[in-house]
């Protein structure tokens, strides 16, 4: 039978693994959703994630009303790859209730069939 000490000295060492496992986690995908380098001139492509309650199309048009440039959904309808037009658009598009705003490749935005053509923008 353990004795308290032990089951004490457990519990607090499982609860240490247990906040580094998380604590690792959380830098890593922070690490992978920072903003890569690009070139001035390039627009940057980026992952809008919206409450999964929304329809896709109501976080469609919250992309626009931001000002951002949608250019295809992702794998789920509450996901928009979009191309930011300035540097204010981001603040926009979290006013427009977006959750977050990641790299696509790493969001996994970027594996689709559904592309935005001129058909679907109206």
């Amino acid at each position: 039978m353990k004795t308290d000490a032990a089951v004490h000295n457990e519990r607090a060492s499982f609860g240490r693994a247990l906040a580094l496992t998380i604590g690792t986690a959380v830098v890593l995908v922070a690490l992978a959703a920072a903003p890569k380098s690009r070139p001035e001139t390039a627009p940057e492509q980026v992952a809008v994630v919206f409450a999964p309650w929304l329809s896709a199309d109501e976080a469609f048009a919250r992309v626009i009303a931001a000002g951002a440039r949608p250019v295809r959904l992702g794998q789920r309808g509450t996901i928009i790859v979009a191309t930011l037009e300035n540097e204010h658009t981001p603040a926009e598009l979290r006013a427009q209730g977006a959750w977050a705003i990641l790299d696509p490749i790493v969001a996994g935005s970027c594996v689709t069939e559904t592309r935005v053509t001129e058909d679907t923008k109206t």
